[in-house]
This record gives structure tokens, sequence and C-alpha cells, in this order.
């Protein structure tokens, strides 16, 4: 009797021990988690828009609470996937993702871009998945060495913006618990991504509002006198639009005449104050047919002397033309090169 009231009350015991050392656990987990989202929150304060350390910083808690091996965040471009950040990820495959990725129906990114939440597979080498011979199910399994996978989606709405996934080398699935962690991070990212869109969309609108403050300022100073003008508008857009150099050119009905230049080299300068009449080829051209803009991705292969002259003069290669219109009338262009001589477009095919 008194045997089977010491095994009973051991029992017991050995009950509350397991319930005592589920409870810690939990709360173990749940303080690492809290430990983790302060962190997280921390490097977004201390980073506004700028989201490469809040992506890095995500990544490397999401990987170690959930236990994975290796972890990607990605952003989507509305047909690609782009790789932004990376976290333990073989060096082989992750020069494989240096290109954007364009995710077939099977794979994880896949099917996220198709509509769903998550994307969990077991075995990514399983037949009925490495089968299928998705370039980037072969590569993750050969030079990534993944087996188990997750995917959370990042979406704003129904907009996906991109894409949590991480990895591990053995097959072992990921829990409940863990693939409820990975969704939290991942709506932490998307709010992280709209708060560094709000604060670009503030910052740019203000750095326009001074521009044409400066601009207005430059005409009151200078009654009757367009030259100035024209060059404070030239500096102002082209540094507002990221462009190296560039020029104002006015329409005499003839020819398009610079009057107005930033960074060219001196024969270009010289070039474009001289005047040139725009061939049926030549992108201002389309200017000149009534539209608003014409973007040209590389003038050397434009079948135009004027455009290949440009090219061969100051390097540059693509070049954004934007009218000046009173009315209908076309009074002239802003021109603004995207690439100077320094920099390099891909090969064409």
């Amino acid at each position: 009797m008194l045997n089977d009231r010491v095994a009973e009350l051991e029992r017991a015991n050995a009950e509350l021990q397991r319930k005592l050392d589920e409870r810690t656990a939990e709360l173990k987990e749940t303080l690492e988690q809290q430990i983790a989202t302060a962190a997280v929150l921390q490097v977004i304060n201390s980073s506004p828009g700028n989201l490469a350390p809040v992506f890095d910083a995500m990544l490397n808690k999401a990987t170690n609470l959930c236990e994975a091996a290796f972890g990607i965040l990605w952003t989507y471009d509305g047909e690609r996937y782009h790789a932004v950040a990376f976290r333990n990820v073989p060096h082989a495959y992750a020069q494989f993702l240096r290109q954007p990725v364009m995710a077939s129906r099977e794979t994880p990114l896949g099917r996220i871009a198709a509509g769903e939440t998550l994307a969990h597979i077991p075995d990514m080498a399983a037949e009925e998945i490495f089968g299928l011979g998705s370039a980037l199910i072969r590569h993750s399994v050969e030079l990534g060495r993944f087996r188990t996978v997750l995917g959370v989606a990042m979406r704003k709405e129904e907009t996906l913006l991109g894409a949590f996934t991480i990895y591990r080398q053995e097959v072992r699935s990921f829990t409940d618990k863990q693939i409820a962690l990975l969704q939290s991070f991942a709506d932490q990212a998307v709010i992280a991504m709209e708060n560094a869109r709000l604060l670009t969309e503030t910052r740019e609108a203000l750095e326009q509002q001074t521009a044409t403050a400066e601009v207005l300022q430059v005409i009151n100073a200078s009654p009757g006198d367009p030259g100035p003008v024209f060059q404070a508008i030239v500096e102002k857009a082209h540094t507002l639009c990221g462009a190296v150099c560039g020029s104002l050119q006015i329409w005499d009905g003839e020819k398009f005449r610079g009057v107005a230049m930033r960074n060219f080299p001196e024969p270009m300068v010289e070039a474009v104050r001289q005047g040139y009449i725009p061939g049926p080829n030549h992108p201002c051209r389309r200017l000149l047919e009534g539209e608003r803009i014409a973007h040209c991705v590389d003038m050397a292969a434009v079948d135009d002397p004027v455009t290949r002259l440009g090219a061969k003069l100051s390097g540059i290669r693509t070049v954004a033309y934007v009218a000046l219109r009173k009315d209908d009338a076309l009074l002239g262009q802003i021109v603004a090169p995207a690439a100077s001589k320094f920099a390099r477009i891909p090969p064409r095919n």
C-alpha cells in the first residue's frame, strides 16, 4: 500500500516536473522572441530609410530562432525575385543568386508568387520535387545542399513585396511555432519597407520643393536674363534625378541648341552650343511628334550620326529627353544621361 502511494507521488512529481519544463521552455522561447523583436526594432529605429541592416538583422534572428542553417530574404519586382540578404548561404549558391530569379510554379518562391502565403517543402531532393527539373531547385539542392525549405510571403494587402526563405540541410520539417515566428518577421519586414518608402517619398518631395524654391530665387534675382535660370534648372533637375551630366536645349523650329550644360567634356559643349538638326532616327524626334518623354537605352546603337557623335565625344550611352512645352508648342528639352563614360552597359545579344 505504501509502495503504491510512493509510486503515485513519484508519477505526480514527474508529471509536475514535465509541465514545469514545458512551461520553462515556452517562457524561454517567448523571451528569446521578444528580445529578437526588440533588437530588430532597435535596428529599424537606428537606420531610418536604410533597409539593408534591417533585413540582415531580421534574417539573422529568424534563422537562429527557427533553427535553420541558412536563410535568404528576397524582394519581388512583379516578375522576378532579388536576393537582398543572406545568412550562412554557401558561396557557390550565393554566386548563382547574383542574378534575379524567375521562379517556376513548383518552387517555394513560385508558389508564393502565385498567391500562397507560405510554402513548406520537407525534402527538396525528393523525386517528386527534384525531378521537376527547375534550375532553382536543382541549384538549391546541388549548390546549397538544401533539403527542408520554408518560404513565407511578405505582402502589403494584395501586393507581393518579397519573401523569407529558410533552409535545413537535413530532412526535418519546421514546427507550427517556427512557421508563425517566420510569418511575424515577414510582417515586420513589410512594415519596415513601407516606412522606408514613405520616408523616401517625403525626402524626395522636400528635395523637390527646395529645388523649386531655389530656382524661383534665381528667377527673381535675374529678371530678363534666362541664362542663370537655365543653368539652375539643369543643376537641380540632374541632381534630383541622379544624372551625372546633361543640358537644357532650346528648339528654334529647326535646331536644338544647348543654352545650359553640366559636366559635359569641352568638345561636347561646343557641339551642343552650335546646335544640331535631329535626324529621323534621333530619339528626340519623338518629342517633335508630341511625346513628353523619349528614352534611349544605348545612344551608340542608334542609326543617327548626331547620337553616335554624342556617344563618342562624351561616353554617354543611356539618355532621357524631356520636352519643354507651352501649350502644344515645343520650346526645348532637358537632356539627362543616366550613364557616363565610366559606366558600363551590358553587351547586346
